[in-house]
């Protein structure tokens, strides 16, 4: 009887350490039920209820989908704090809201999500004589970052009839830009053999009829808004190509090489030639289709790190075909030592450093690092032939760096040659901190700008409202509350300057 009543108390118990939530998911425009979304809580530990990452509210995330009203629900959850997240494919996906909380025995809500919808454009595409282009790439740019892609739906490439319409983008500031493909008619000789190479052939545009990203203009697309008549007509211009063999025998044995050709004087869409086709028996490749102007010429094999080998090589491309020998090279071990100025009263452990080579110009070679021994010495691994920005990660930040006697201006490393001198990094821990005020149960994303290289960073804001960035290097951040950083909507930014050793004050309303 004892324990059958103990039993009892304890299921009680239980039951009374759970709670429930029910809620709407709308749409934020046309205020009606969205449904056959997916609503997911994701259980934050918050110590004011006493619980530990190993209590079952960390037990993982919860999902239940919406009816036909919209409506959703959530029994026996575990009490404590979760954060909703919705999604639904007709939509794009939503930032998660501010967390609720969940009492035992309790039911929160009824709680209402918004949905924002995403805006919509559409268009024609025609060649020089009118015509429709059929399968023509188009694709809206953040204004504020041409490189970052676009959450969408919809179809992307025009149809049959020119036509195009793609949905479901994230509210915000935008250009647009189209890729044609297809070869530009041109009459052909009757005599036999092939065809010959292509002497036009139709550049990457933006709207409205400009050949680079900084005369186009910038749409403000508002949610669930169509901005129609976003119309090209494509106009060939000429092309040449690009050819070459490949010198001594480093390249020999390998079927995975890569090449790219990257337009140095252009951003976003545009920026690299494709279509190279290499022949790894003899040695040989060729771009068929080149625009004139500056290039770099990267090459690199896929594949094991430790085997390595890659080539870099500058070439100008104006009316007539380019001939060039590429020169392989093995990846090389970069070895030096890092120096801390130490200006805190608790020394920096080598062991937390790493350094880091970052390809320059987002070329797509991989990242190669390495950490610190305790001496100070460090040796990074398979580093390809090209240009590199070095960084140093931990509690520090690089405040200079030298090959062997010359400073590396700008951090800017130079491998194309294949060969390097030891590298001395010095670092510091009179680092900096921003700090400030914003949207409880938040994101803060914040962009460091060093000359052309960009890295983001992002810090959650807690339930007081309250977030921080620490260990930066002195220099200029742009700081942007999370959703605002997805729509791309710069004009939300907050941009600040800090020095060594700052802390400084960056608020957002909440």
């Amino acid at each position: 009887m004892k324990a059958a009543l103990f039993l009892l108390i304890a299921t009680a118990a239980a039951q009374n350490q759970t709670g429930g939530l029910k809620g709407v998911v709308v749409d934020s425009v046309s205020r009606q039920p969205v449904k056959k979304a997916t609503v997911t809580l994701m259980p934050v530990w918050n110590p004011a209820f006493n619980q530990s990452p190993n209590s079952q509210q960390n037990q993982g995330p919860r999902a239940a989908v919406t009816d036909a009203g919209g409506s959703f629900a959530f029994e026996n959850l575990p009490i404590g704090q979760f954060q909703i997240t919705v999604q639904q494919t007709n939509y794009p996906q939503a930032p998660p809201s501010s967390a609720v909380e969940i009492k035992p025995g309790e039911i929160a809500g009824p709680v209402t999500v918004e949905l924002i919808p995403g805006a919509v454009i559409s268009g024609h595409i025609v060649d020089e004589d009118g015509d429709p282009l059929n399968g023509c790439g188009v694709l809206p740019h953040p204004a504020a970052h041409l490189e970052r892609g676009v959450p969408m739906r919809g179809r992307p490439s025009s149809n049959a009839d020119g036509e195009y319409r793609i949905s479901g983008i994230p509210s915000g500031k935008y250009i647009v830009s189209v890729n044609c493909y297809q070869p530009v008619f041109e009459p052909r000789p009757f005599s036999a053999g092939p065809d010959p190479p292509p002497a036009r052939a139709y550049r990457a545009e933006f709207y409205p009829s400009a050949t680079d990203a900084k005369s186009a203009e910038v749409m403000d697309l508002a949610p669930g808004v169509e901005k129609s008549g976003v119309d090209f007509q494509m106009k060939p211009v000429p092309v040449t190509q690009v050819r070459g063999t490949f010198a001594g025998d480093v390249w020999r044995g390998y079927e995975n090489l890569l090449l790219q050709l990257m337009d140095v004087n252009e951003t976003g869409p545009g920026r690299f030639s494709g279509g190279s086709s290499v022949d790894s028996s003899k040695g040989t490749f060729e771009f068929k289709k080149v625009f004139p102007g500056s290039y770099l010429l990267i090459g690199f094999s896929q594949g094991d790190p430790a085997g390595r080998i890659g080539v870099a090589q500058r070439l100008e491309v104006k009316d007539q075909p380019v001939e060039t020998v590429l020169e392989w090279r093995r990846a090389m071990d970069i070895s030096g030592t890092v120096e801390v100025e130490n200006h805190t009263n608790q020394p920096v452990a080598m062991n937390q450093i790493r350094i880091q080579l970052a390809p320059d110009n987002a070329t797509g070679l991989p990242f190669s690092q390495a950490p610190v021994q305790d001496d100070g010495s460090f040796t990074v691994k398979s580093v390809l032939p090209a240009q590199w920005r070095v960084h140093a990660q931990g509690p520090v930040f690089l405040k200079s760096a030298w090959m062997g006697t010359d400073e590396i201006a700008g951090q800017l490393l130079d491998l194309t040659a294949g060969t390097a001198a030891p590298l001395r990094i010095v670092v510091s821990d009179n680092t900096a901190t921003i700090q400030g005020t914003g949207p409880a149960n938040r994101q803060i994303v914040m962009e460091h700008v060093e000359g052309q290289a960009v890295s983001d960073r992002i810090a959650g804001i807690d339930n007081n409202g309250h977030y921080t960035f620490s260990g930066l290097a002195p220099g200029n951040y742009r700081l942007m509350v999370g959703d605002a950083f997805d729509d791309r909507t710069p004009d939300a930014a907050k941009e600040i300057t800090v020095q060594e050793g700052e802390t400084a004050t960056v608020d957002f309303k909440n």
